[in-house]
């Protein structure tokens, strides 16, 4: 079978000393280890690459390889969606990884797909994979409106379209 990479963005960035994670990154950490196990329960073998976000949610197996792409440093720390990608196809090359599968918020996903389907983010020789398959999952993602949230455009659709725009046009990410 083949290996596939399932990459797993996070979706808000709670405050505090420590890591952890707020409800979107619980939720993608949680749909990313049932996405992991039902592909590892058909054969395939799965590498996880993600954030230090999601994996503060401590939802995904320990005797998994997984990679986190960004780790936490301070409450500034900001790494953009386009350099996850690239450290996550980086760590999946090593791997020979063939295939891959986008964990993210539906918004986050619907943004990140359409900008690798128009080869404006090029994955080169990666497939995607299964990935309308699991999308059901990742609808349950919710937004992060928890009170100790720093990224306020991860609070609803319309904060995050406004953030979307604002990074196209003033090439301005995080905060």
């Amino acid at each position: 079978m083949e290996s596939v990479g399932v990459i797993a963005f996070a979706f808000g960035q709670q405050q505090g000393d420590t890591p952890k994670a707020g409800p979107s990154n619980l939720a993608i950490g949680f749909t990313t280890e049932q996405i992991a196990q039902q592909l590892e329960r058909t054969g395939h073998t799965v590498f996880v690459a993600t954030q230090w976000e999601v994996a503060a949610a401590n939802q995904l197996t320990e005797y998994r390889e997984t990679r986190v792409v960004s780790e936490f440093r301070t409450t500034t720390h900001y790494v953009t969606t386009r350099q996850v990608l690239d450290e996550s196809l980086a760590y999946f090359k090593e791997k020979g990884v063939t295939k891959v599968v986008v964990v993210a918020h539906p918004l986050h996903r619907a943004l990140i797909m359409a900008l690798i389907r128009t080869q404006i983010w090029p994955v080169g020789t990666l497939r995607r994979s299964q990935t309308q398959r699991f999308k059901v999952w990742m609808g349950k993602i919710p937004y992060d409106r928890s009170p100790g949230n720093l990224q306020r455009w991860t609070r609803n659709p319309f904060a995050f379209i406004l953030y979307v725009v604002r990074a196209v046009v003033l090439g301005k990410h995080g905060s």
